[in-house]
């Protein structure tokens, strides 16, 4: 009777140990994100393994990398099966399989897997990272509201947060993705908040990458600039911010366009904004823009980057920026981080005197940096 007791006591403080491991809201977001992804392999029978491995390698939530691989359940594995299939086998051939979901049952698993194994590999990693995305996000925002919030907006005063707020609300028409995706980002990234402080008033104000046009709004709801300029080549994401921004036109325009095709005034500007930008360009080009930028600024002005910093620890960070561009949610042609030392060098080089980098606060933002350089 002893020994029962101090085997079940043993195994009530493994489960309360492995319970509490990794808990902070971008891990546990980020662990039942891998465990849908490894849900979504073929793999069945290892799946428990395969999680068990990555939650180790990657010092994640094992329960909760467990809990996301349970998207494969019997009721669902069939959908799944079939959904991977068909998506790996457009992306590889060209063209879909003929093929009913009733065909992957559990006693056809082998036939299917010596068939179609290549196709449900690569269909499963796309399906995957399709659901993990938001399975990450209402996570994160579901843990994180649990607990009353994290300290990246413990320092808001009553003012920051009716802007934020207010800013937020104007996407209230748009599509639910760029609607959630707004009211998530005021609320959990530090940098609009940052840049507008670092900025203060300006009067010719460019964001280039701008997407939805949420800097440049809130810039532009502040009353922080007498003509603010916005330009992103995605259209839907510009439609988005167009419409939020409506009854602002004297003070704020959004454009759809390339940012290596925009023509800054020629009669200069106060400040140009490269938020999350540059790393999806190849260094020649990321200093093209560098440079362009730094001409374009009148004396006195200032250039603002955020990056993420190639030497720091930003896995999580890295991990959701490849998720995004594999979706088509973020566009470039690749990914390419440099230090943040590398880019004050480049800044320096280009005449401009460098200020203090401060590091995002927020917990998915791990790794980011923020410079500042002005023109003398």
């Amino acid at each position: 009777m002893r020994v029962a007791r101090g085997a079940t006591s043993r195994v009530v403080r493994l489960a309360s140990r492995l319970w509490r491991e990794h808990t902070s809201p971008a891990r546990l977001g980020l662990a039942v994100a891998v465990g849908i992804i490894v849900g979504c392999s073929p793999f069945f029978g290892l799946h428990l393994w395969i999680g068990l491995g990555l939650a180790l390698l990657l010092r994640l939530n094992k329960v909760a990398v467990f809990l996301g691989s349970q998207i494969s359940i019997p009721p669902l594995a069939p959908l799944l099966g079939f959904t991977s299939v068909q998506v790996g086998a457009l992306v590889l051939t060209g063209q879909t399989v003929r093929l009913e979901v009733d065909a992957f049952r559990l006693s056809r698993l082998y036939s299917l897997l010596q068939q179609f194994l290549l196709d449900w590999v690569v269909g499963g990693l796309l399906v995957g990272l399709a659901l993990a995305l938001p399975a990450f996000l209402i996570t994160f925002v579901l843990v994180r509201a649990r607990r009353g919030g994290d300290r990246s907006d413990s320092g808001l005063d009553d003012r920051w947060r009716r802007d934020l707020r207010a800013a937020a609300e104007r996407y209230r028409e748009a599509p639910p993705g760029h609607r959630h995706y707004a009211r998530i980002k005021y609320r959990m990234d530090p940098l609009y908040r940052q840049v507008c402080e670092l900025l203060g008033q300006r009067d010719r104000i460019v964001d280039l990458g701008t997407g939805l046009g949420m800097l440049p709004l809130l810039l532009a709801l502040r009353g922080q600039g007498e003509r603010i300029v916005g330009v992103d080549w995605d259209e839907a994401k510009v439609r988005s911010g167009q419409r939020a921004a409506a009854g602002l036109e004297a003070l704020l325009e959004l454009r759809h366009q390339d940012i290596r095709e925009h023509e800054l005034d020629e009669a200069g500007v106060d400040a140009v904004v490269l938020a999350d930008v540059l790393h999806y360009w190849p260094e020649e080009e990321q200093q093209a823009m560098l440079r362009r930028a730094a001409e374009a600024l009148r004396p006195g002005g200032r250039l603002v980057i955020r990056e993420t910093d190639r030497e720091a620890r930003s896995f999580i960070t890295r991990a959701l920026e490849a998720i995004a561009v594999r979706l088509g949610w973020n566009r470039g042609p690749g990914l390419t981080y440099r230090t943040a030392e590398e880019l004050r060098e480049a800044l320096r080089a280009l005449g401009l005197r460098c200020g203090a980098d401060e590091a995002s606060s927020s917990a998915v933002h791990r790794g980011n940096v923020l410079i500042w350089a002005d023109r003398p």
